[in-house]
């Protein structure tokens, strides 16, 4: 019947996602500075190698240690830096870990390195902090 189907529409409205604004971020660690050199250095070389290559981690980007990318919901995006700020505070006790292979991954080259038991705990931190804020709609990224 008619009213049934109206009833069915409104209880599919209902339960359709809300669409909302997000931003994506890359929560991370910067490297110590005569790692952050090596990696501009590279950067450096490899631009030379290949002309058309965009990234510059001299100027533009900044190599880092990803703790967490994820996509964060924009009335959040205050809770997520209090959060991450929190944690932050006092700042993590220095680690050791080891740079391993480089290699592209999409626009960028991403350098694999160890993760200290340390690094693993602080990235736990940080996701299990900001988890309330993730965007609920974004989409899974592919391996």
């Amino acid at each position: 019947s008619r009213d049934r189907l109206l009833g069915l529409l409104a209880l599919s409205a209902i339960l359709l996602p809300i669409a909302s604004a997000a931003t994506s971020l890359n929560i991370h660690l910067k490297l110590p500075q005569e790692v952050e050199a090596a990696a501009i250095s590279l950067n450096r070389e490899a631009s030379t190698l290949v002309p058309y290559e965009d990234i510059d981690l001299a100027s533009k980007e900044q190599p880092h240690v990803t703790l967490y990318l994820a996509s964060f919901l924009d009335d959040h995006i205050d809770d997520v830096l209090a959060a991450i700020e929190e944690i932050m505070t006092p700042p993590p006790a220095v680690f050791d870990y080891e740079l391993l292979n480089l290699y592209p991954s999409g626009n960028y080259y991403m350098w694999n390195c160890s993760i200290p038991v340390e690094l693993q705990q602080l990235s736990d931190r940080v996701v299990t902090a900001t988890a309330q804020y993730h965007d609920p709609n974004a989409p899974i990224p592919e391996p």
